[in-house]
Parts: structure tokens; C-alpha cells; sequence
């Protein structure tokens, strides 16, 4: 669990362990394997709302080039790269304050007839 949410507060550790320990095994490898495997390429093209792509560039199986190919399909769409400063892969659960601030910079910056 820390390779992929790195080195956090040991009750946030504790609750990411209880969490995926709750579920299958078999079906929490599948949808991972199943989330990284399934190109949704033509659905992206298919997205004409605001849409923030966030990533730390660190993920073994995914490449920031194939991330910017993504995101240049949705047209009204911005991505911003969140600085992991705790080795974990999973910027929602390791850099959840950047996150977050990303998020709100972003929807800060959309006019309000988008909202």
C-alpha cells in the first residue's frame, strides 16, 4: 500500500488498508487491470464540458505523453501535474490538499454559465 499512496499519516495508511481489504481480491485486481487495459480514447472525444485531467507522472504502466494525448481530445479540458513529494502513486490519496486545490483553481476559473 505505500509503493501506492507513499508515506502518509499511519491513520490515513490504516484506512486505505481497511478499505481495499474490505472488497474482493479477485475483483479489486480485475478492475484495476481492467482500468488501466480498456483504451477509452473515442469516449473522451465525446466530452464537451469543463474537465480537469490531474497526474504525478510517476505510474509505472502510463506516460505523461499518453496522458497529454488525452487530454488534447476534450476540448475545453486543462491538466495539471500535482508535485508527489511522498514517492505515492496515487495523487488522490497521497497529495489529497493538492488535489483538492487543483480542483477548486480549476472550477475558480470557469465562468459561472459552465457551472
Amino acid at each position: 500500500m505505500q509503493e501506492r499512496i507513499g508515506k502518509v499519516d499511519p491513520g490515513m495508511m490504516e484506512w486505505w488498508v481497511q478499505l481495499y481489504s474490505s472488497q474482493s481480491l479477485r475483483v479489486t485486481c480485475e478492475v484495476f487491470d481492467l482500468a488501466w487495459d480498456t483504451d477509452e480514447t473515442e469516449n473522451l472525444k465525446r466530452i464537451h464540458v469543463p474537465t480537469l485531467f490531474l497526474d504525478s507522472q510517476i505510474h509505472p504502466k502510463r506516460s505523461l505523453d499518453k496522458i497529454r494525448k488525452w487530454q488534447v481530445l476534450v476540448p475545453d479540458s486543462r491538466l495539471v501535474i500535482i508535485p508527489v513529494s511522498n514517492n505515492g502513486r496515487q495523487i488522490s490519496a497521497s497529495e489529497p490538499r493538492k488535489c483538492a486545490t487543483a480542483l477548486l483553481e480549476f472550477l475558480e476559473g470557469l465562468p459561472s454559465s459552465r457551472l
